[in-house]
C-alpha cells in the first residue's frame, strides 16, 4: 500500500513538472509581454522614403497586433484602425534603419529594428474610438473635374468631365475606411451646378462653403488634364498614350486648413480604349499614388486634431471690442494654449486657437471661465469649431485698466475658475498627450 501511494505522489509529482514546463497550470497565465515590444520588419516602396513608411507600418501591425485585433468586432474597426496606423511615427517610440537599397523585385526596400509602445496603441484606440462614438465618422465632400484634349476626335475643344474614374475611386476608398460621404445625387440642382462650376474654376472658397452647407466635416478637390492620344505599339498591342496632370487637394470645411496637397504632372499612360474613356483610364493610373497619400494624410491629420489637439476655432458672438480683448487676454494665459489669433467684425469675434486639447476638451474648458463681466455660453460644438455667446453677469469687481487686467473675479462665495487659476491647475493636472508626427 505504501508502496502505491509512493508511486502515485512520484505519478502526481510528474504531471506537475510537465504541466508547469509547458504552461498548463491550474491558473491562466497573466500576459507577461512588455508595454514596449521591438520587431524587426522589411518595408517596400517606389522610393527609399515610401519604403520607410511601409516599415514603420508593418512594425506597428506586428508590434501591435494583439491591441489592434483585439477589437476587431467593434463598431468602426476599419476606421479606427487605419487611423491608428496612419499615426504610425507618434505610437513607435524609436527605430533603427538595418538595411537598405534597390530591391531585386522593383523599387526599394528599408529594414528596421523598431520598438512599438503596445500601452500607447491601446490609450489611442480608446481615444479614437469615444471620439466616434460622440461625434459620428467623419463626412466629407469629393468633388472633380476632367479636362481632356483629344487631338483626334475633338482637336479643338476641352471635354469636360464631372464623373471622374479616379474621383470615384477616392470616394470608394473613403467608403472602404469607414467614412461618410455627401451624395451628390441628392443634392439639390442649384447648389449641384454651383459645385460644378467652382469646381471647373478651381474656386476651392466656394467649394468650402458649399461643404459646409452640406455638413461636409472635410472636402477634397480633384483637377486633372489629360492630353493626347499618341499611338504605339507594344508587342502587337495597340495602345493610345496620353500625356495627364493631376492635381489633388484636401481641407477643413470649418478652417479652410488644407490637410494635402499634391500634384502629378507630366506622367504617359496608355489605354487599349480610344478617346475620352482612354483618356480617363490614364488619369486614372496617374492619380493611383495620390489617391492612397491623400487618404493617408487625411486620417493622420484627423486623428491627430481629434485626439491630440490642433487648431480650434472659436466664434463668439454679441461681443464688444473690449470684451474681445479680455477673451483673448484669457486665452493667452491657458496652459494648454500656444497662440492664439483673433478677427472682429462686430458683434463676432473669431479666435484662431493652436491647443493640445480637441474642440470637445476645449469646449468643456471655456465653459468653466470668468471674466469680470461675463462668461461663455457655448451654443455649438462642431468637429474644430466652438460657437459661443457673451452672457453677461452681475458681479461686483474690482475696476481695473485694461493693460493690467486679467480675467480673475473676486467672489463672496465660491471662488470661480479663471484663466489664471486654470493654467495653474493645468501644471499639475494635465497630462501628456500621445507624441505626433
Amino acid at each position: 500500500m505504501q508502496r502505491l501511494n509512493r508511486k502515485i505522489l512520484v505519478l502526481v509529482a510528474a504531471i506537475s513538472l510537465v504541466w508547469t514546463a509547458t504552461g498548463l497550470t491550474a491558473e491562466p497565465a497573466k500576459d507577461s509581454k512588455p508595454d514596449i515590444v521591438s520587431v524587426r520588419v522589411r518595408g517596400q516602396g517606389i522610393d527609399s522614403e515610401s519604403a520607410l513608411k511601409d516599415a514603420l507600418r508593418r512594425a506597428l501591425e506586428k508590434g501591435g497586433r494583439l491591441e489592434i485585433y483585439s477589437q476587431s468586432q467593434t463598431e468602426n474597426y476599419e476606421l479606427i484602425r487605419d487611423t491608428i496606423l496612419a499615426r504610425v511615427t507618434g505610437l513607435i517610440r524609436d527605430y533603427k534603419i538595418v538595411s537598405q537599397g534597390e530591391d531585386p523585385i522593383g523599387g526599394y526596400f528599408v529594414e528596421i529594428i523598431a520598438r512599438v509602445d503596445r500601452q500607447l496603441i491601446d490609450a489611442t484606440w480608446g481615444q479614437v474610438q469615444i471620439l466616434l462614438e460622440q461625434m459620428g465618422r467623419p463626412k466629407i465632400l469629393v468633388s472633380f473635374v476632367e479636362r481632356i484634349r483629344d487631338y483626334v476626335a475633338v482637336p479643338d475643344k476641352d471635354q469636360i468631365e464631372m464623373d471622374s474614374l479616379l474621383g470615384n475611386k477616392i470616394e470608394g476608398l473613403l467608403v472602404e475606411q469607414g467614412f461618410e460621404l455627401v451624395d451628390k445625387n441628392q443634392i439639390e440642382s442649384l447648389k449641384k451646378k454651383r459645385l460644378e462650376q467652382a469646381s471647373l474654376d478651381q474656386d476651392t472658397g466656394t467649394i468650402r462653403a458649399l461643404a459646409s452647407e452640406l455638413g461636409a466635416d472635410l472636402y477634397i478637390v480633384g483637377f486633372a488634364r489629360a492630353s493626347g492620344p499618341q499611338m504605339t505599339d507594344a508587342y502587337g498591342v495597340k495602345l493610345f498614350m496620353w500625356e495627364t496632370d493631376v492635381t489633388l487637394k484636401a481641407f477643413w470645411s470649418e478652417t479652410g486648413q488644407v490637410l494635402f496637397s499634391k500634384s502629378e504632372v507630366g506622367s504617359r499612360s496608355g489605354s487599349r480604349t480610344p478617346g475620352a474613356p482612354g483618356a480617363k483610364k490614364a488619369i486614372e493610373k496617374a492619380g493611383d499614388k495620390l489617391a492612397e497619400e491623400c487618404l493617408t494624410a487625411i486620417l493622420e491629420k484627423w486623428s491627430r486634431q481629434a485626439v491630440a489637439g490642433g487648431k480650434v476655432v472659436l466664434e463668439v458672438k454679441g461681443v464688444s471690442f473690449r470684451q474681445m480683448m479680455a477673451i483673448q487676454d484669457g486665452l493667452k494665459q491657458l496652459e494648454a494654449v500656444r497662440e492664439v489669433r483673433r478677427t472682429f467684425q462686430k458683434p463676432v469675434a473669431k479666435f484662431e486657437i493652436v491647443t493640445t486639447l480637441s474642440a470637445e476638451n476645449f469646449a468643456e474648458l471655456l465653459s468653466e471661465l470668468e471674466w469680470p463681466e461675463f462668461v461663455l455660453e457655448i451654443e455649438d460644438q462642431k468637429f474644430n469649431t466652438i460657437i459661443a455667446e457673451i452672457a453677461m453677469i452681475e458681479r461686483t469687481a474690482k475696476p481695473v485698466k485694461h493693460k493690467t487686467a486679467k480675467p480673475v473675479i473676486e467672489a463672496e462665495a465660491e471662488e470661480p475658475i479663471t484663466p489664471e487659476v486654470k493654467k495653474s491647475k493645468n501644471a499639475t493636472t494635465t497630462t501628456t498627450s500621445a507624441p505626433t508626427n
